[in-house]
């Protein structure tokens, strides 16, 4: 979004994105937590196009950063016998659940809503890969906010399986590997809508809609 809005602003052309989380070096080996972190990384070049309609359409932002500021922290291993001087991350895993049940559908709908569509017009929801029963349970949520009690199976790719959480770098292994036709039967189309949204520490919410060129 900060590419898009660069560009937009005629302060770039061209912006290459890189995310990357090396989480192997920071989890307690004693934490249970620590079972659904990956470490991965992406990149994408982000460029005008010129009056072309297609890439990022709409964007959306949401930071929360009182209480929720509390929800990750550093701490020492759980297991007392190992040095108290090393830090990992931890986090309040129940907490985090019930703010992105609360939060993240919404703003999800907010970026559909301000550009005129509808849910109906969305082919793909790639979302950040934290739970698979959680990311489940958003988009239950998102469909029934336009009065759907269902929705399509294959609209929300899944990568947590195999890949676990690899963090920033979890949308951009999906996308890339539906765009190489390397996640099953998912596919892009030119002139689909997608969705692509995340939630992390801070707490932060991002979501983008945008148009398959």
């Amino acid at each position: 979004m900060l590419a898009d809005n660069l560009i937009k602003a005629q302060k770039a052309k061209t912006v290459l994105v890189a995310g990357s989380d090396f989480l192997s070096r920071v989890v307690d080996p004693y934490d249970r937590n620590k079972l659904i972190f990956a470490d991965g990384a992406g990149a994408m070049i982000v460029q005008a196009q010129g009056t072309t309609q297609c890439g990022i359409i709409n964007s959306k932002t949401i930071c929360n950063n009182g209480e929720e500021l509390d929800f990750m922290w550093n701490g020492a291993s759980l297991n007392k016998d190992q040095k108290q001087d090393q830090l990992y991350i931890k986090m309040n895993g129940r907490k985090i659940y019930e703010y992105a049940l609360k939060n993240v559908h919404v703003a999800i709908k907010q970026t559909i809503d301000e550009t005129g569509l509808g849910i109906d017009n969305i082919s793909k929801i790639l979302i950040h890969q934290a739970n698979a029963k959680m990311d489940e349970a958003m988009i239950a949520r998102l469909f029934k906010l336009y009065g759907k009690e269902n929705y399509p199976t294959d609209i929300t790719p899944m990568t947590v399986q195999f890949l676990g959480n690899s963090s920033v770098a979890t949308v951009c292994t999906l996308f890339d590997l539906i765009n190489k036709r390397q996640l099953g039967n998912h596919r892009f189309t030119s002139k689909d809508y997608i969705i692509m949204a995340s939630f992390g520490a801070g707490i932060n919410i991002n979501c983008v809609l945008y148009q398959i060129p």
